[in-house]
């Protein structure tokens, strides 16, 4: 695999600890906290190995695959209401 470079400068990255409630909810889906290398750059952002459709899909663990599957479920009942809804509006 690939290593990944710091978008800024080009020097290595290196994992960093997630900060807030909010990057621990990203590292969930994927994305993970780096910080570059180099001292002077001293960036820090979020990046992600692989895209999340991969991570989705392709997830080891049945856990993740349920709670893709769950997810999905939900969202179709609910745009299949929002579409109920909408048509009888429309037509009444």
């Amino acid at each position: 695999m690939a290593e990944l470079v710091c978008p800024k400068c080009g020097f290595k990255v290196r994992k960093s600890r997630t900060r807030n409630f909010y990057e621990k909810i990203l590292k969930s889906f994927g994305s993970r906290p780096y910080r570059c290398r180099d001292k002077k750059c001293n960036w820090r952002g979020l990046m992600r190995k692989r895209s999340l459709i991969e991570f989705l899909f392709y997830a080891k663990s049945i856990y993740w695959r349920r709670i893709v599957i769950v997810i999905t479920f939900l969202m179709g009942i609910f745009l299949a209401f929002i579409i109920f809804q909408y048509v009888i509006f429309y037509f009444i």
